[in-house]
């Protein structure tokens, strides 16, 4: 932890890959915080976009990906990409899409909806889905990042705008799948140095009514 302008900030030097975990598992919340990113920059990913992610409904192990982080659902937080969504590792889900080229993006109330996972045996769409824009503010400035999960469904919100959902997510445990709705939280260190701060969470029943009325959810 650091102290910025009189208030504490989870300070993360990104210098190696890591995570921070919740002690305790959740369902049925939202969960908020504020991002920004610092300057530097750590190999493997001098050349890339900086990178971090919220995983959440993290479940089993810790070392499922790159012997770092848990089987869970990610939201990324990566430059230009703030909410895209990747499955980590046995897990999977549907949104609703369009393609573009190789990539699939993110579509409010669309009717083109596929499967995402990282399970081999299933007829998978994509391993990996895109927000429609970027709702991230300027390299340096706070974004307010918000999650929120009700039973196996989950809205992504960047600086108040809808940018992904996440619908049906399940968890592939000895090829059977069950139903995906809580688990821990990690925060990610991942190459790239950034801050988190004002991180809350609380109970909620239902999404709220203009973040389900901008969804198919």
């Amino acid at each position: 932890m650091s102290v910025q302008n009189g208030e504490p900030v989870l300070y993360v030097t990104g210098e190696i890959y890591a995570g921070l975990t919740s002690l305790s598992e959740f369902s049925n919340y939202h969960f908020k915080i504020e991002f920004k990113w610092g300057d530097k920059k750590w190999v493997p990913r001098l050349k890339d976009k900086r990178d971090s992610g919220i995983l959440y409904h993290a479940r089993g192990e810790h070392g499922a990906l790159w012997n770092v982080w848990m089987e869970s659902l990610e939201f990324q937080v990566q430059e230009t990409d703030m909410g895209d969504f990747m499955p980590i590792n046995e897990v999977n889900c549907l949104i609703p899409v369009k393609k573009e080229g190789r990539i699939y993006k993110y579509v409010p109330k669309g009717d083109s909806v596929i499967l995402f996972g990282a399970n081999v045996n299933a007829p998978r769409g994509g391993g990996y889905c895109h927000i429609p824009q970027s709702a991230e503010n300027p390299h340096g400035e706070w974004n307010t990042l918000e999650l929120f999960c009700v039973n196996n469904n989950s809205i992504h919100v960047v600086n108040g705008k809808v940018v992904m959902e996440v619908r049906n997510a399940k968890q592939i445990v000895d090829g059977k799948e069950l139903v995906l709705n809580s688990g821990k939280i990690q925060l990610q260190s991942e190459a790239a140095e950034c801050y988190y701060k004002n991180a809350q969470i609380k109970s909620i029943k239902a999404f709220p009514v203009e973040y389900r009325n901008a969804t198919g959810l």
